[in-house]
């Protein structure tokens, strides 16, 4: 740093941080610092360089609460994984799904001349899905359909929208198939629930209304355990 010799500092005196005005130091005049990293203060309060850390690596405090550091991110993740808007279709799908614990699939459809509205899995049109559902006060069940129940009334022009959290894994059969749990919903006061028996991991989703058609949207959510 260079003295002002003009107001009357001797050359070799120390100069106070006040007589050092607030933002003189430039980025210039920073110490440089090999590869990339951030400056921190360490344990005595001391500033330091921290390198920087690997690929997707996010910085962190330590366990013991004491030094940041980088690591790999943890936690459960929630992806985008696809926005479909339907137009006059009997069917809409979600393919290609990988490296998911849960799904959140959201819909909303007006379906015209429907004799039915279900949801299957990985192009599985055999009878292993099984239904749970209440209407009123009635609870109802069954086995061996064909697809999980979205409802099941004859209907003609009416609005149907809901949200499903779906378990991806599962080994198959009744002691762990894919379970189908209902969020929330509207669709003739009716609250659903299903499971599918199939033994692979659920990599397609299928909404079909049978011989009528649907219009209006479907989103799909994937949910990462790490």
């Amino acid at each position: 740093m260079s003295l002002n010799v003009q107001r009357g500092y001797p050359l070799g005196l120390d100069i106070s941080t006040s007589e050092v005005q607030d933002n003189t130091v430039t980025l210039a005049k920073v110490a440089h610092h090999t590869g990339e990293g951030v400056p921190v203060y360490d344990a005595a309060g001391v500033p330091i360089a921290l390198d920087g850390g690997a690929a997707l690596e996010v910085l962190r405090m330590n366990a013991g609460g004491t030094a940041l550091e980088y690591a790999s991110p943890s936690g459960g993740k929630i992806e985008l994984i696809g926005h479909n808007t339907i137009s006059t279709a009997s069917t809409d799908t979600f393919t290609g799904i990988s490296g998911y614990k849960y799904l959140l699939y959201l819909y909303n459809v007006t379906v015209t001349n429907v004799t039915t509205l279900g949801m299957t899995f990985n192009n599985d049109t055999g009878n292993n899905y099984r239904n749970r559902w209440v209407s009123g006060t009635t609870w109802n069940d069954s086995a061996g359909a064909a697809h999980i129940k979205v409802d099941d009334t004859t209907v003609i022009n009416k609005v149907y929208g809901g949200m499903f959290m779906i378990n991806v894994e599962g080994l198959g059969g009744a002691t762990d198939p894919h379970k189908v749990a209902p969020m929330m919903g509207y669709n003739q006061q009716t609250l659903l629930a299903g499971a599918w028996d199939g033994a692979n991991d659920i990599t397609e989703i299928d909404l079909d209304v049978g011989a009528g058609t649907m219009t209006g949207y479907a989103t799909l959510y994937g949910i990462k355990e790490t």
